[in-house]
């Protein structure tokens, strides 16, 4: 099952010496459920506000944020959500301790656990690595660990913040390719936020473009390409120009 996330009259502002400054304003999206919506723009235009907002981290200063046309509650089972930073995992635990943890917290029993974990595990290309601990792997390999972690209890919506920023342009080059072919499978409900436009075309069936400081809807694509994707096809290229010029406009 899959939920829509929604946003309505969105704006988040936070104290400085000179008053409030607005991070976002006047944000309109609804996401409907399954949909792959990348959100694109320049340093300080409120792409991680908007996924904090609505992983219940942050509070909109006015307007709404919902999930399935309910309000967003702080620590509610119905997201996943994935960083840039590495550190994300527990390294006191093995991959499959970390993959396990949600579910521990929600009451599931041992045996359940492990064949929840393995079948993640596997769907990640991580099955060999279960007992390792997070400081034995590759960054690529943390970050499929910590996609891993975030869809094991099984979330409508998956919440990702630039997790592939820190990797070299190889691994996320596979990394993405991986996560095109989980969300074929699974077609969770992701918000994905990036400043790469290459990446949004190719990861997005949609793709928001904000403005500068504060960020605001500037544009909205529709990414129509077959999949899999080819980063050197004509037709690649040229959504991938458009949303780079956007950003530029």
């Amino acid at each position: 099952m899959t939920k829509p996330i929604s946003l309505r009259g969105v704006s988040y502002a936070y104290p400085t010496h000179r008053g409030q400054m607005f991070a976002l304003q006047d944000v309109d999206l609804l996401i409907p459920a399954s949909q792959f919506c990348c959100v694109l723009g320049p340093s300080g235009c409120g792409k991680t506000t908007m996924m904090n907002l609505v992983a219940g981290f942050l509070q909109p200063t006015s307007g709404s944020v919902d999930i399935d046309g309910k309000p967003i509650r702080e620590g509610a089972g119905d997201r996943g959500v994935v960083f840039q930073d590495f550190s994300q995992l527990f390294p006191w635990r093995t991959i499959r301790g970390n993959v396990e943890f949600g579910l521990e917290i929600r009451g599931m029993d041992a045996a359940r656990r492990r064949e929840r974990a393995e079948e993640i595990l596997d769907l990640v290309g991580l099955s060999k690595f279960a007992q390792s601990h997070p400081h034995q792997l590759s960054g690529g390999m943390q970050q499929r660990a910590a996609i891993a972690r975030a869809l094991a209890y099984d979330p409508p919506v998956l919440l990702m913040d630039e997790p592939f920023a820190a990797l070299d342009a190889m691994t996320r080059d596979v990394m993405q390719n991986l996560l095109a072919e989980i969300w074929q499978k699974t077609r969770k409900t992701v918000l994905y936020i990036t400043h790469n436009a290459t990446e949004a075309a190719f990861l997005g069936q949609r793709v928001i473009v904000l403005s500068a400081h504060p960020g605001r809807i500037k544009r909205d694509f529709a990414v129509d390409l077959p999949r899999p994707r080819d980063p050197l096809s004509d037709a690649f290229v040229h959504k991938a120009r458009e949303i780079v010029a956007a950003l530029g406009e």
